[in-house]
């Protein structure tokens, strides 16, 4: 991981241990032991700050599980996740098409830094009924579970104010991020409150940025599920839950989720819902529609037909009211956010076709089009209020795969988007000419004195080459060139190149073993805070009889900043054993 400290960016040791086994045909247990860098802060009352001794990795207990099947019964205790129907109320497997519990261990490994990025799990116990025979018609799934646990917080989405008896009104700048009446290290926000994601150490003059904060507040859940099905592809559903949260860290001084977190700011929050689905020979067809406890209304669909056996075919409805805060929706979306959310004041249309018209082509089409329907914005008092601005969107994929022989691939990808966040992520803001902030992505320019001003579009346009080929004894090479122009400057509309060219090499060359190396190139890549020049990426991994497998790795990676360049070298060591 890379927090940036009083002395620039820093990097931290990583590790974990993951164990999973099963017994007796119906047992299975499974825990996940991660060794990562986490903010261990307190609130300093007479600072008025959030203090940490230093940063260092440190061991996190991230899942631990007991899970039992007997029969139509299904039971687990400890961390688990469940997601059901269309994934509009409540799912947190990342499954596509989820049903019901999944206990699962899923930990993310970004091999560009190092990092660990474990799933956030629900802790506590869930009991499921599957597939109770009603006879002719059909049968009957149930799920309940109940959780509560503490969740880690990026730094960004946690702001703290002053001790409870202080006063933490202000007045906001113009642009509403000056200190303006505040303290020091505080912001006065666009809703005329003091704030702070500040991170210091307790000992010296040093502030850390771009940190996790560990068990910064608790979730306590309640929900379940009942599905009465028909046949595997035709069934009806009902899905609820509801959710409680309190702050474990600085809970004296005014904590809440800032508006760029998933989280709504309101400490009990909760959504219900019902799904279907049907499937008639080359059609299936799906559908949920919800409601939050704050009254947000959603809905989403899906059609897929095959018609013959080249041919696939998939259209998706969605629409997320502005009030549709619900941090366990999974439903299908973009990567647009409104306060946080990117299941919130949207509704777009998304096309997929697969098509295979020549022995040895397929052509994949993707087309998404959408539109936020209002503008987030705070009045002259600091109310948050709405203005009714919808802003279109579209994000659209050609590729074409072709094997010229039996062991000889290539393709090209043509992508087109105009609402990008690679560069301009939901920190970029725009202003009208009465000097309210929006919380939003804005819209083309116009002459129009009223109109909103546009500072940074996000419009992308990417072309992706790449050539395969197995012509080597048990070895495959691939290289991969991406060229790209991109409005990534957050304060103009003017477009820049980007190129990077990646080459790989897997191979099996001796029996049991695995290497796999990747270099890649960046040419003209793009600044923000840094930006990555050369990386380099190379592993082996042997199995030993049938029971133990090795593996080791090496990488460095290359990147310049504004101000000088850093290389990161990694290495690790790792073992896997069956029983």
């Amino acid at each position: 991981d890379h927090i940036i400290d009083g002395a620039g960016w820093a990097y931290y040791d990583h590790g974990f241990l993951q164990v999973e086994g099963g017994g007796y045909g119906f047992f299975a247990a499974g825990g996940l032991l991660t060794y990562r860098p986490l903010f261990e802060a307190a609130y300093d009352a007479a600072r008025s700050e959030l203090v940490v001794d230093g940063v260092a990795s440190r061991p996190h207990l991230d899942a631990l599980y007991l899970s039992g099947h007997y029969g139509m019964w299904r039971a687990v205790v400890g961390s688990f996740n469940a997601g059901f129907g269309e994934r509009l109320i409540f799912d947190n497997t990342r499954r596509e098409h989820p049903n019901g519990l999944d206990e699962r261990i899923v930990l993310t490994i970004r091999r560009e830094d190092a990092s660990l990025k474990p799933r956030q799990n629900l802790w506590g116990a869930a009991v499921s009924v599957e597939s109770a025979d009603l006879g002719d018609a059909g049968w009957i799934d149930a799920t309940g579970f109940v959780s509560y646990a503490p969740q880690d917080l990026y730094q960004y989405d946690f702001w703290y104010g002053y001790e409870e008896d202080d006063d933490n009104e202000c007045t906001p700048s113009p642009d509403c991020k000056a200190p303006s009446t505040c303290r020091d290290g505080y912001v006065c926000g666009c809703d005329h409150r003091c704030h702070s994601s500040r991170v210091v150490n307790q000992d010296e003059p040093t502030s850390y940025l771009y940190g996790t904060h560990n068990n910064a507040f608790y979730e306590l859940l309640v929900g379940g599920n009942l599905r009465w099905s028909l046949s595997e592809r035709t069934h009806v559903g009902a899905t609820a839950y509801r959710s409680q949260v309190s702050f474990d860290l600085a809970e004296d001084a005014d904590p809440n989720f800032s508006y760029s977190a998933v989280y709504p700011r309101d400490d009990a929050f909760g959504a219900a819902g019902v799904n279907a689905a049907f499937g008639q020979g080359p059609v299936d067809v799906a559908a949920e529609a919800g409601m939050t406890l704050a009254g947000g209304r959603a809905a989403v669909g899906r059609v897929v037909y095959d018609p013959v056996d080249w041919v696939e075919l998939g259209l998706s409805l969605r629409y997320y009211d502005r009030n549709f805060e619900n941090p366990h929706s999974r439903a299908i979306a973009q990567r647009i956010e409104t306060l946080g959310a990117t299941r919130r004041n949207t509704r777009g249309a998304r096309l997929e076709a697969t098509l295979r018209p020549l022995k040895g082509l397929k052509l994949v089409s993707y087309a998404d089009v959408f539109e936020q329907m209002e503008a987030p914005s705070f009045d002259a008092a600091g109310k948050l209020i709405w203005i009714d601005r919808p802003i279109s969107y579209a994000r659209l994929r050609q590729r074409a795969v072709y094997s010229l022989t039996s062991r000889d691939e290539a393709s090209v990808q043509l992508t087109y988007s105009n609402n990008d966040l690679d560069h301009n992520t939901r920190a970029e803001e725009y202003q009208d000419d009465d000097a309210v902030t929006l919380l939003s992505l804005s819209q083309e320019a116009s002459d129009d004195p009223n109109a909103f001003l546009l500072l940074g579009r996000g419009e992308k346009r990417s072309l992706r080459t790449a050539l395969s080929t197995k012509r080597l004894p048990k070895t495959r090479l691939s290289a991969i060139h991406t060229v790209a122009w991109q409005d990534s400057a957050k304060f103009d509309d003017k477009f820049d190149t980007e190129a990077n060219l990646r080459l790989t090499a897997s191979s099996s060359p001796w029996p049991g073993g695995r290497v796999n190396f990747t270099y890649k190139e960046w040419f003209d890549a793009q600044v923000v805070n840094r930006y990555p020049v050369r990386s380099f990426f190379g592993s082996v991994r042997q199995r030993v009889g049938d029971q133990v497998q090795v593996w080791a790795g090496y990488g460095n990676y290359l990147f310049e900043r504004v101000n000088g360049k850093d290389t990161i070298y990694l290495l690790w060591l790792g073992i896997e054993g069956r029983l």
